[in-house]
Parts: C-alpha cells; sequence; structure tokens
C-alpha cells in the first residue's frame, strides 16, 4: 500500500488533516513473528528468574 493511501485512510477513520498524519509517520505493521514454533528450536525471549536463582543456588552447594 503506497503511504498516501495509508495516510489518507488514517486521517479519514481519524478525523485528523491528512498532513499532520503524514507528519506523524504511520507505517503498515508487518506480522510478527511466532516466538515458539513447533520447528523453532531456539529457547523463548524470556528469563525464569526462580530457575535461574535455583541454579545459582545449586551451583553455590555443588
Amino acid at each position: 500500500m503506497p503511504q498516501e493511501n495509508l495516510d489518507e485512510q488514517v486521517a479519514r477513520r481519524t478525523g485528523e488533516d491528512r498532513r499532520r498524519i503524514a507528519r506523524m509517520g504511520f507505517s503498515k505493521l508487518e506480522p510478527m513473528p511466532l516466538e515458539r514454533d513447533t520447528f523453532d528450536t531456539r529457547k523463548p525471549l524470556v528469563v525464569d528468574w526462580d530457575e535461574l536463582e535455583t541454579q545459582r543456588y545449586l551451583d553455590m552447594c555443588g
């Protein structure tokens, strides 16, 4: 979709001036990849703080 069309649609739905919308820099969102795909072997992008502390404790005791 051309930027002008996107700006026009946003302006129409918000009631704002198209030039103001263009200055605000709206852009089309692309679908985000799934964090965990069934074929994705990477670890999730989170930290389990309880697991980390448990591992640290076990490392100190072991």
